[in-house]
């Protein structure tokens, strides 16, 4: 019969739905679970942003711009700005000629094979000038300014101290991220949610299918109902008819 073949296409389908949906579960719990114990020798720091609580008119004459390494924001810097006929001449402004140095020098930096557990981010207090110099493994990185400090409401010193951290764990989140078993697990994640949602959506169109189907099954028995009905009422008027000319025919006789 149709509706057994429909059934048993019905069933295959569920089946092959449930299988996906337990698949996907499988690898969403075998990533969540396992792949990070394989990563458990990197350090796994938060991403952290300093946030300033004073605005650019706040700061006089200057210009602010966002450090961001992969896409995170990390801290602000602070240049002077410059007059419209000054800056005619230079083709980049002084703002986002110091965000673009620092930047592409912690790039350069992240990307190196660096050794997580040895990694040292510290400053130093230089002498001349009296701003801190904050370094990465003995190599440059930037001059903290006095404005870069005011912008976070505190002193160049203490502003330093909270920039080596916030350096430190931007670099070794980048080089978390970056690893193979990182990548991995990222990759078996989305699989598993892909897997997942399918899996829920197939089960939804089957369902929908089946409501379908059962409706159309039923507007069908309607169908055979109301004309079992009708013949069993014209058989009806026809036996009616019968029996009248029996009786009419009995009527004559007697007659």
């Amino acid at each position: 019969m149709p509706y057994l073949g429909l059934i048993k296409s019905s069933l295959s389908t569920y089946l092959w739905c449930r299988v996906a949906f337990v698949i996907g579960i499988f690898i969403f719990v075998f990533n969540s679970l396992l792949v990070p114990t394989a990563m458990g020798q990197l350090p796994e720091p938060e991403p952290e942003r300093l946030t300033s609580i004073y605005s650019t008119s706040d700061i006089g004459n200057f210009a602010v711009g966002d450090v961001n390494l992969d896409g995170r924001e990390l801290f602000a810097l602070t240049a002077p700005t410059l007059k419209a006929e000054q800056q005619e001449v230079l083709s980049i402004s002084p703002i986002q000629q110091r965000v673009q140095t620092v930047k592409s020098q912690l790039q350069k930096i992240a990307k190196t094979n660096f050794n997580a557990e040895t990694l040292e981010v510290n400053y130093k207090v230089d002498s001349t000038t009296q701003l801190p110099i904050i370094s990465v493994n003995g190599d440059y990185l930037m001059t903290v300014t006095r404005t870069d400090a005011r912008l976070y409401g505190v002193d160049p010193t203490n502003h330093a101290q909270k920039l080596t951290g916030v350096i430190k764990n931007a670099l070794l989140t980048y080089k978390r991220e970056h690893q193979p078993e990182f990548l991995a697990q990222q990759a078996l994640r989305a699989g598993g949610i892909i897997l997942a949602i399918l899996g829920l959506s197939l089960v939804i169109c089957l369902r929908q299918r089946y409501i379908k189907s059962r409706h159309q099954i039923v507007l069908t028995q309607l169908e055979q109902l109301n004309a079992s009905t009708e013949q069993l009422e014209s058989f009806s008027e026809e036996e009616q008819s019968e029996a009248a000319e029996r009786q009419q025919k009995i009527a004559r006789k007697r007659g």
